[in-house]
Order: structure tokens, then C-alpha cells, then sequence
């Protein structure tokens, strides 16, 4: 799968370049699937939590993640 966060960064680095150029990038670019974005966030989660460190960063990422894809929707 690669290395989740980085690949989410740069699907929302993509995506924010298209909003601003008002095209799709998603004609030009293979993002994440909605399975390997859910599946690759769980993944990530767990091993956060089991460590015992916080998830807030992953929390505000999938927020960004969100709030930008949604202008898509």
C-alpha cells in the first residue's frame, strides 16, 4: 500500500491544484481508492493507538482529506 500518509498528502495536494486551476484532476491522476483510503486510515489508527500515541494528527489530515474531496462531490 505504500506509505499512507504521504500518498493521502499528495491525493489532497492534487485535488487542491485542481479546485484552483477548476479542472478534475482525477482525468490525469490515479488517487487512492475510497477502500485503500478507508482500509490504509484504519490501518494507520490502530497502530497509532496500540502505541499509545495520540491520533490527532491523522484526525486533522483525514479532516483536510475530506473537507477538500467533497468539493468534488
Amino acid at each position: 500500500m505504500g506509505c499512507f500518509p504521504a500518498d493521502l498528502e499528495r491525493d489532497i495536494r492534487c485535488y487542491q491544484g485542481g479546485i484552483k486551476r477548476k479542472e478534475d484532476p482525477r482525468k490525469y491522476h490515479k488517487f487512492l481508492t475510497d477502500r485503500e483510503r478507508l482500509v490504509g486510515e484504519e490501518l494507520l489508527r490502530r497502530g497509532i493507538l496500540k502505541s499509545g500515541l495520540s491520533t490527532a494528527w491523522l484526525d486533522d489530515l483525514m479532516e483536510e482529506w475530506e473537507k477538500t474531496y467533497n468539493q468534488f462531490g
